[in-house]
């Protein structure tokens, strides 16, 4: 009983710490961002644009592990389809390799992705298997249990994320999960964090027609915005991928011209949602021809509803 008093304590306190730190966060955007000029008032509508401030040297810095090599290696760089530029050890099949570019065709401009893959999850000197989290997970070590290892987990990934370009001043990220692998037989312990990206403090959520909305018959022409490290304390990282986004400020307005919660919790029940206590506070992104853009949003499930002007921007089917 004690030890689930003291748990359910520390759960808590992990709680308080993020919410504060996200609440910080948004207001420290709001002050040091220029497009959240209060005289302007606050940007509720951005153009989401293709970042292209990935730092490719550390990106191979971390793929090929430049700095600790007695002698740098050689690589070498093809341009794939789809305009995606692809590094891999010259005169050598197989892993290490990295790869930049679009994420989709589609996506060309709007959203990047990269990718890094130091250790194949088997048949290597060590297996990972860091794709089978269902079957691979272990629960005591996983979550927020340890907090010491998930902490350090955070910290180490965080470290990696600032040095590739993924964490800036007006663009942040937060962890969404964070688990240790390894329970199968034969498989050694790896970490997996995740992360979503923030846009002034708040998650960014793709329109469903831009995911595909898992109908084969629409093909997806973005992902979700997201970043994932695997990483394990004998060989450091072992794969890593994110796909992003960067955002330009097109519309402002001041507090007092947006939907409020109250407004978007009372539409939202006068249609019937009666989950809308589960409201969010975020921002949809949709696509429109060769761009895209994102709109300040009040979430219940797979609905959204502008918060700049009230009107419904998905329902869902």
């Amino acid at each position: 009983m004690m030890m689930t008093k003291q748990k359910k304590a520390v759960s808590c306190l992990l709680c308080i710490i993020l919410l504060l730190a996200c609440l910080c966060g948004a207001a420290a955007a709001e002050e040091e961002n220029p497009a959240l000029d209060a005289s302007q008032g606050t940007a509720v509508v951005w153009k989401v644009y293709a970042p292209e401030w990935f730092n490719t040297k550390c990106l191979l810095d971390s793929t090929f592990d430049r700095q600790t090599a007695e002698q740098a290696p050689e690589i070498e760089e093809e341009i794939r389809d789809g305009n995606i530029r692809f590094w891999h050890l010259k005169g050598k099949d197989g892993l290490p390799f990295c790869s930049v570019g679009p994420v989709y065709p589609e996506s060309a401009g709007i959203q990047n992705r990269f990718s890094i893959t130091r250790h194949a999850d088997e048949g290597n000197e060590r297996n990972y298997w860091y794709f089978m989290d269902e079957d691979n997970i272990i629960p005591s070590k996983s979550g927020y249990e340890d907090l010491d290892k998930a902490r350090e987990g955070w910290n180490y990934a965080l470290d990696l994320m600032g040095n590739w370009g993924l964490i800036m001043e007006d663009e942040t990220a937060e962890v969404l999960s964070y688990s240790t692998l390894g329970r199968m037989e034969g498989a050694t312990q790896c970490h997996k964090v995740v992360f979503g990206e923030l846009l002034a403090g708040l998650p960014v959520r793709w329109a469903a027609n831009a995911l595909g909305n898992g109908n084969s018959s629409m093909r997806p022409m973005a992902e979700g915005c997201y970043a994932e490290l695997v990483f394990s304390d004998e060989d450091g990282l072992l794969y890593a991928e994110a796909s992003w986004c960067a955002f330009e400020p097109l519309i402002w307005k001041h507090a007092e011209e947006r939907l409020t919660y109250q407004q978007g919790f009372e539409i939202f029940m006068d249609a019937g949602l009666m989950n809308a206590a589960e409201m969010e506070s975020c921002w949809f992104l949709s696509m429109d021809g060769d761009g895209a853009t994102a709109t300040l949003a009040w979430r219940v499930g797979n609905n959204y509803l502008s918060a700049v002007d009230g009107t419904w921007l998905q329902t869902e089917k």
